[in-house]
């Protein structure tokens, strides 16, 4: 045993503080994101962070918190999820509660200027916001206008805004549009007082000049008084037309000024029930009206632009249950649109679709059945002559196009399944498989062309005899489930349950799936698979089914089918599992097996502000122990690099190891030297020299959510890839952790290398291999990769 050391002298005790305070600042608080193994603030970080709506919130509440190093606790839900982050510490000063900073080193990290990065990463518009709110929400002043509000609303696109953050942004743009009506008013008034004065001044000079020439014909003799009157009987003529031609002119500024005075009454009225939808707390659908408002100045075609305005303001009348006006509203746009000039336009047929959509959809609220079912008929026909090159629409209108087909392809398939004949009618149930592979496909392309029903669709017989296909389907009153097992008819199953309520569970297990430290999920997977799996149970286990391939829509892409649990076994314990957009973009013999060869890039480093990630070295170097291959690490994967492999040599598989982000606004892979965006990685992977002869079999996209997609871009940067006719990818439907992920790749690798496993057995094996793993068991670490495309 050591003898007992002697107390430390006051200088040596000071030494000690200031050498134990630098310690702590270098290794704990200086550049702490890159130091934070095993992850321990990046925990706290991601707890705060995870979701966008809470965020805010929990932020400008710890920022009180920090200011103020005690504020006094009212037990609200954001105090309990900032406890629950571990950031802050609930405990009783006299005879209060209150939270303070839990110790001297998270106050450190999570400093000020840690929040007030954070608060203009979420919300850009911050200042406005807090006084607006400030304000009561009163304060029309504070609200954005112009480019601001375009900024804020580019930002927010696709965010999963909370309510003050929506009533802020929608309170915006009502305003933006009453001062553009109020302009265009002024505007118009001042117009026709002009062209008034104008057409008044041209008569008095017309009829000026006319009486001057009768003057000057009175000083001719009675010789020639024929002659004189003949002269002005011409005189009058010209008179009377120039007259006429001046009237003319007053009266098309007449009739300009009524086209506008309609323009503005119908825009005036959409923004009124837009408001009347705010007020009955359907904030979406009232944002959504607001926006076709503001839209409706970029369009200059009248008849089209009040056709668009008029259904528009029928849908919104529907949606608060006001038929009558609804359909009064969507009678004169089909009538305007019957009589428009333009009737060959891609335009006028957009906007028909869209109009006979909306009265399908109210003839159906009313009980029509038979009317409502010709009239989806017809949108869904007229959608489908539209044909290719839609890029030619007017952009105001393209904003919202693709909010058009889904809703015309939707309300068609819930035509389709509402006959009376669908339950035991196979040629319906075909029908609605190839409506909805056509729709998946249009949404593949970025709806640049509308694909054409397939009428000789591919069977799952042809492609995989052990795999099963499940269609969920979305509908206003009810999820719809189609399954295509081989060798056997159809088959459909539906429960009623409301949109709302369907995607509120999914929202809330897609989330609960993200919280490591609990086990909330445990509360929405039974529910999710009692709707898609339950019903299937017996079909599928006497099928001898190995693999379920979804179709899904885009509400139902994002969500990890893996870890579906039926109360005993998750689904991926059962069957390998994967994700396409439609059956009829794979062929139906899989590719003869070619040697395996890699390139395989990666950042493990931390660059442009993102994190490092110190197991993607394992992961790259592990993978390439096991397969011939070539390696872009750190400075080496630059985007040049990237190119110059490809179009070098052939790769059957690609590796992609790094940051990356998906967004409607921001989508990109992090290379050493820039961050590669979506565009530039589709052009790349289109300008490949090997592309036709050898297409990349298998893409895989390790350690970022890029694999997940929104209503505007289904599977993400995923579907960049298919596009590009990659085969396979693994890609992620969420961030993931840096080690977990690390292994998982490694054990896929092993399997996959095996003979005579596909790719998402494969995959399986590796989610299950974690899955016995304690500290990797939950579903965070291994449910959210999936496979898209060929899974064989």
């Amino acid at each position: 045993m050591d003898p007992p050391q002697p107390p430390l002298t006051r200088g040596e005790k000071e030494r000690e503080k200031e050498w134990i305070e630098t310690l702590v600042r270098s290794h704990f608080i200086e550049n702490w994101e890159a130091t934070d193994q095993p992850e321990h603030l990046k925990t706290i970080r991601d707890r705060i962070l995870c979701n966008e709506q809470r965020a805010a919130y929990l932020l400008e509440l710890y920022q009180q918190v920090w200011q103020q190093g005690e504020v006094v606790a009212n037990n609200s839900f954001e105090e309990g999820k900032l406890q629950l982050s571990g950031l802050v510490v609930k405990h009783r000063l006299g005879t209060s509660p209150v939270l303070k900073v839990y110790n001297p080193i998270y106050r450190e990290v999570f400093n000020q200027e840690w929040i007030k990065q954070e608060l203009a990463q979420l919300r850009p518009y911050s200042e406005a916001f807090r006084a607006w709110v400030a304000s009561d929400c009163q304060d029309q002043s504070l609200l954005l206008r112009g480019q601001t509000l375009k900024n804020a609303q580019a930002w927010a696109k696709g965010k999963n805004l909370s309510y003050l953050d929506q009533q802020f942004l929608a309170a915006s743009e009502k305003k933006q549009i009453e001062e553009q009506i109020a302009q265009k008013e002024r505007d118009a008034e001042l117009e026709r007082e002009r062209k008034d004065r104008e057409a008044t001044q041209k008569r008095n000079l017309v009829l000026t000049e006319a009486n001057r020439k009768a003057k000057g014909q009175m000083r001719f003799g009675l010789g020639v008084l024929i002659l004189a009157l003949l002269g002005a009987g011409i005189s009058g003529i010209l008179t009377v037309i120039l007259l006429v031609n001046a009237n003319r002119q007053v009266d098309s500024a007449k009739i300009e000024l009524n086209q506008v005075k309609q323009e503005f009454q119908n825009v005036s009225q959409l923004s009124e029930v837009a408001g009347k939808l705010y007020k009955a707390n359907k904030r979406s659908q009232a944002e959504r009206a607001w926006k076709k408002a503001a839209l409706s100045f970029e369009i200059q075609d009248y008849e089209l632009k009040q056709a668009m305005l008029l259904s528009n303001i029928a849908i919104a009348y529907q949606q608060l249950e006001q038929f009558d006006q609804a359909n009064k509203a969507v009678s004169e746009s089909l009538k305007l649109l019957a009589n428009a000039d333009n009737r060959n336009s891609l335009d006028h047929s957009a906007l028909l679709a869209q109009s006979l959509n909306a009265q399908a959809r109210l003839l159906a609220a009313q009980g029509d059945t038979q009317r409502a079912s010709s009239a989806y008929a017809k949108a869904f026909d007229t959608i489908q002559s539209l044909g290719r090159d839609l890029t030619r629409i007017n952009p105001a209108i393209r904003v919202s196009f693709g909010e058009i087909v889904e809703s015309v392809y939707q309300g068609f398939i819930g035509s389709l399944l509402d006959s009376e004949e669908t339950g035991s009618n196979q040629q319906n149930l075909r029908k609605v498989r190839q409506v909805i592979e056509s729709l998946h496909l249009t949404e593949l392309n970025n709806f640049r062309e509308i694909v054409p029903l397939n009428p000789n669709l591919i069977q799952i017989d042809q492609i995989d005899s052990q795999a099963a296909v499940i269609y969920p389907i979305l509908l206003e009153d009810r999820l719809e489930v189609i399954l295509h097992l081989p060798g056997q008819p159809l088959h459909r199953y539906s429960t009623p349950l409301s949109a709302e309520e369907v995607e509120e569970t999914l929202s809330s297990f897609k989330e609960a799936v993200r919280i490591v430290h609990r086990r909330l999920w445990r509360r929405f997977s039974p529910k999710i698979y009692e709707l898609l799996i339950k019903p299937a149970e017996t079909k599928l286990a006497k099928s001898n089914i190995k693999t379920i391939v979804f179709v899904p829509n885009s509400r139902l892409g994002n969500i990890p089918m893996a870890a579906l649990h039926d109360g005993e076994q998750y689904l991926v314990e059962k069957y390998a599992i994967a994700v396409t957009p439609a059956l009829q973009s794979l062929e139906p013999q899989p590719q003869k097996q070619k040697p395996l060869k890699a390139l395989i890039a990666g950042v493990s480093e931390s660059r442009q502000g993102y994190s490092p990630l110190p197991f993607v070295e394992v992961e790259v170097k592990k993978i390439s122990s096991m397969i011939p291959s070539s390696i872009l690490l750190n400075q080496d994967f630059t985007g040049k690099a990237l190119e110059n492999a490809l179009n070098s040599s052939y790769f059957p598989i690609v590796h992609l190891a790094t940051n990356g982000e998906f967004s409607s606004e921001d989508t990109f892979i992090l290379a050493w030297d820039k961050k590669i965006t979506a565009k530039e990685f589709e052009k790349l992977l289109h300008s490949k020299k090997h592309k036709k002869s050898n297409p990349i079999e298998l893409l895989v996209l390790s350690t970022c959510e890029i694999a997940q997609g929104n209503n505007q871009t289904p599977f993400g940067f995923a579907g960049v890839a298919l596009r590009s006719k990659i085969r396979s990818i693994v890609g992620t439907l969420a961030s993931v952790d840096d080690q977990s992920t690390a292994e998982l790749m490694v054990q896929f690798y092993q399997e996959f290398t095996q003979r005579n496993v596909t790719k998402a057995e494969a995959l399986r094996r590796a989610q299950l291999s974690m899955l016995k793993k304690y500290e990797f068991s939950h579903p965070y670490y291994w449910a959210h990769f999936v496979i898209i495309g060929d899974w064989r």
